[in-house]
């Protein structure tokens, strides 16, 4: 599926909806996973700091255990996050959109007319379509205004 501009903007608003929902729902695992980093984070500290006192074995066995189970928390919450964001990406690609980033809210739409290889971009927040990349420079630094030619 093709856009022309009006189309494109006129998702705006099913894009935006979908978006601040897919927000709701993953912000507390986006939490989750962050709480999880610092908790393994904290265990591997907790290790080094212990090698270097010289710990006993079986504390050094302790500490290996809250590791591994920090560790497997961590792996087991970022991968209900890819779960739960890929699920929200293939709703909002149904209206033809191609999600980028769910997260950062970054939306590109295969523009119809003009460049054949081109894609209008938007972000979450913007209030239309104001930019547009040439396939493959899907990065939000290389975006281009409309106005600007390829």
């Amino acid at each position: 599926m093709r856009f022309t501009l009006d189309e494109a903007n006129a998702l705006i608003p099913e894009l935006t909806r979908r978006l601040e929902a897919a927000h709701i729902e993953l912000a507390p695992v986006y939490a989750e996973v962050k709480t999880a980093n610092e908790a393994l984070l904290s265990a591997e500290w907790k290790m080094r700091v212990a090698r270097q006192e010289g710990a006993p074995r079986i504390a050094m066995q302790e500490l290996q255990a809250a590791w591994d189970e920090a560790a497997a928390h961590l792996v087991a919450t970022k991968e209900m996050l890819d779960e739960r964001q890929d699920a929200w990406a293939r709703l909002i690609q149904r209206s033809g959109a191609l999600v980028r980033d769910v997260q950062a809210g970054i939306i590109d739409l295969p523009a119809r007319g003009g460049h054949p290889d081109a894609f209008f971009c938007w972000q979450l927040g913007e209030a239309d379509i104001a930019f547009w990349h040439p396939q493959g420079d899907h990065e939000t630094e290389k975006r281009l205004p409309l106005t600007e030619p390829a």
